[in-house]
């Protein structure tokens, strides 16, 4: 317990004056020309938000695949992060287009993240990011409790009690609530095991505006929900990829996975995939390397 609390307290030290060297930056060489900033407040120094300056250090070909679709899609599309934390993906994606007419919409769970997200929205100059604070599922008359972790970065299991916990909406339902956007061209989820109900709030989503799908899941501990969502989508007609990597930090047989309408041209995405020099060494392909994406096979 106590060479615990003094291996925590010399990493939060660290923290500090890693931050504090960068000059409260947070660096995305694969995506961005110039750092975002972070506020010089005391929060900044917290876990998460420092998770912002190694960030570019995780999820690299994945972060380079969504780079590839947002250079291709259309003008005047919007985008949705859900399960967006702090922003991680969500703030870079909107500070990438700010030139082209896009909206990100970021979703969480958190009332912390979705205000951190706008802080740092204010700081950076970035306007065409929407942060809404809301649990997704496949149903409006759903009550969610906390299982696992924090409100801030945790999993929910469906509340029995439909008078206690956090209520739900689709994201059928939220799109309704967002003016002048007629098309959603990408949808990146990180909901914890939640990604199945999310997709079955999204089915007039995928019907009309068929946008590529980013998705993490467990090959092994989640292979049954793989396999719905398999269905789902090929229900669509769209074809699933596994993204050729692992994911630092989390359990082996964790992955990201691309889903794209059957006419997607993938090949597309596979030439347009160039990662940056300074983010190269973090990659750590799962499968021959020469193999960016996966065609999914699931029994």
């Amino acid at each position: 317990m106590i060479l615990r609390k003094l291996y925590n307290g010399i990493s939060y030290i660290k923290r500090i004056f890693s931050i504090i060297s960068s000059d409260f930056k947070a660096y995305f060489p694969d995506e961005l020309d110039h750092p975002l900033t972070m506020p010089k407040s005391l929060k900044s120094f917290g876990t998460q938000e420092t998770y912002f300056k190694d960030r570019f250090k995780k999820e690299v070909l994945l972060r380079n695949i969504s780079k590839s679709i947002l250079k291709n899609s259309k003008n005047g599309s919007l985008i949705i992060d859900i399960g967006a934390y702090i922003g991680d993906n969500a703030l870079v994606w909107a500070k990438m287009l700010d030139k082209r007419d896009f909206k990100i919409l970021a979703i969480d769970p958190s009332p912390k993240n979705i205000s951190w997200i706008k802080k740092m929205a204010l700081i950076n100059k970035i306007k065409n990011v929407v942060a809404i604070n809301a649990i997704c599922s496949d149903s409006e008359k759903n009550n969610f409790k906390l299982s696992k972790g924090s409100l801030e970065h945790g999993s929910f299991n469906k509340e029995r009690n439909y008078l206690r916990g956090f209520k739900s909406s689709t994201l059928d339902t939220i799109i309704q609530s967002i003016n002048g956007v007629s098309n959603v061209c990408l949808i990146h989820l990180d909901v914890e095991g939640m990604e199945l109900l999310v997709l079955e709030g999204s089915k007039k989503i995928i019907d009309s505006s068929r946008p590529l799908i980013l998705f993490e899941g467990h090959i092994k501990s989640e292979s049954k929900m793989l396999t719905k969502i398999q269905h789902l989508l090929f229900a669509y007609k769209y074809q699933i990829f596994m993204i050729n990597e692992l994911l630092p930090g989390c359990e082996l047989d964790c992955r990201n996975f691309l889903a794209a309408p059957n006419n997607f041209d993938i090949k597309k995405i596979q030439s347009q995939i160039k990662i940056n020099d300074k983010s190269k060494d973090f990659y750590i392909p799962c499968m021959p390397i020469n193999k960016t994406l996966i065609e999914l096979e699931i029994s």
